[in-house]
């Protein structure tokens, strides 16, 4: 059956690869992309781990396959991109330099500074709480991770309270530094330059990733600026649709940042957690795979609805316990905890993540995978092809390749877990896309506008 799910897998991947002109970064293409690298991980590891794979994990991949597929075509038949079989887009885009006062620049500094350095002393008080008494940051680092991912009744208990620093001032600097990243993008595309202000940002915003023992943001810093140079190099036609030249640098960046993820391991404390790179490998790419069909006899999924107490609750897991932490109702004590470490059918553990299948299976059903992950498809298929078809020139923010570019990790990462709902629906994400668009507002628009509204600021 993992043949037949790898076959079936190419067949889509050709389509979409069709259907899009070549384009291996358009959504529909790239989501196939990479289920068939997952697949062909755990080909290589089938006798190892001993993987079996069944019809459900199959039905549920060609939903998922279906859907993105459907996303192509509705967006591309609505407005071609091409103009005289050159695979560009029909008026050449002008990139604008974005200007921001150097003084904010370096206040935002001050506040990154600020607030990692209350962090610290957080992860600090953390540590002593649970008896450690300290250790290296690293250790403390990797204390704060474990506990608020797996013991998170225990982190509660500790009573440690936030910094008010880190309360007030994270939402702010998360989102300055997102901006940031985005214009020394922007006008690194222009002038091949990058301001060593904004560099200190980018860098205290990765020291603030760190920080939370989380190399997953780290990842989505990569992943924004990859895709926003793709299409912004794209508009600019300095790059054909499937251009050989862009995926030789791809393939070597993507080498680059597996070793940079390994590396990160020593410096937040969890060095010793892969014995060795072939199981890392297999852990964080095909076992997803492997774990969503375990998942899916284990748990007898049914054809329609699941035996969930809150519509939705594991989908829409982020979004209900924030609204649980508002309005002060019990969710989590009411959820059934379906994650959790699983070992293969020899004995090896083999991580805790299921694609981002598992959920919608257990809480829909069967027939409510599609839906779910088609909402998804067409969110990427059509934003990516509005924002490749939006030629306007503006000296400020595209918010719309700002959240694209935000989200574009969350797309790559389907095949490992529920991303993009658990994004979306997720706290910081809402903070950090709110205090962003303010920000452009005032500091790069120079006015608000909501409706018919429009009001000017300077600042």
């Amino acid at each position: 059956m993992l043949y037949v799910l790898f076959a079936i897998t190419l067949f889509f991947l050709i389509l979409n690869y069709t259907i899009t002109q070549g384009d291996y970064l358009h959504p529909s293409t790239l989501f196939c992309e990479i289920f068939a690298v997952y697949e062909l991980i755990c080909i290589i590891g089938q006798s190892a781990y001993q993987i079996t794979l069944h019809a459900e994990t199959v039905f549920v991949m060609i939903c998922g396959f279906m859907a993105f597929t459907i996303g192509a075509l509705i967006t591309n038949s609505k407005k071609k991109l091409s103009k005289e079989g050159n695979n560009y887009p029909s008026q050449q885009f002008q990139i604008e330099y974005i200007y921001i006062s150097d003084y904010l620049v370096y206040i935002l500094i001050a506040m990154q500074i600020v607030t990692n350095i209350f962090f610290i002393k957080y992860l600090k008080a953390i540590s002593v709480a649970w008896g450690s008494g300290g250790g290296s940051l690293g250790e403390m680092i990797n204390l704060y991770d474990t506990m608020t991912k797996f013991w998170t009744t225990t982190f509660k208990n500790l009573n440690v309270p936030v910094p008010m620093v880190c309360r007030i001032g994270s939402p702010i600097v998360t989102a300055g530094g997102w901006l940031i990243l985005y214009v020394a993008v922007n006008n690194f595309m222009i002038n091949k330059k990058i301001k060593l202000s904004h560099i200190v940002v980018i860098l205290l915003m990765c020291i603030s990733i760190l920080l939370n023992g989380s190399r997953s943001p780290l990842l989505r810093v990569i992943t924004f600026v990859i895709i926003m140079i793709y299409m912004l190099n794209y508009k600019k036609f300095r790059y054909r649709k499937g251009s050989f030249k862009f995926f030789l640098k791809l393939i070597f960046v993507v080498l680059g940042v597996s070793v940079l993820m390994i590396a990160v391991l020593s410096i937040i404390g969890r060095a010793g957690s892969m014995p060795n790179i072939w199981r890392y490998i297999f852990v964080y790419t095909g076992a997803p795979i492997v774990n969503l069909d375990n998942f899916l006899i284990s748990k007898s999924i049914k054809i329609i609805g699941g035996n969930t107490v809150f519509f939705g609750e594991q989908t829409f897991y982020d979004g209900y316990a924030y609204l649980s932490k508002i309005m002060k109702f019990s969710f989590a004590d009411k959820v059934e905890k379906i994650g959790g470490f699983v070992f293969s059918n020899n004995g090896i553990e083999i991580g805790n993540v299921y694609t981002t299948y598992n959920v919608f299976a257990y809480d829909f059903g069967y027939f409510g995978v599609f839906p779910l992950i088609f909402v998804v498809a067409l969110y990427y298929t059509s934003t990516y092809k509005k924002i490749l078809c939006d030629t306007k020139s503006v000296k400020s923010i595209d918010f719309n390749l700002f959240i694209y570019a935000y989200l574009f990790n969350d797309l790559i990462m389907l095949p490992f877990s529920n991303r993009f709902y658990s994004t979306i629906l997720d706290a910081p994400f809402i903070k950090t896309i709110i205090l962003a668009w303010i920000m452009k507002c005032i500091l790069f628009d120079k006015k608000i506008v909501l409706g018919k509204y429009r009001l000017k600021c300077k600042l």
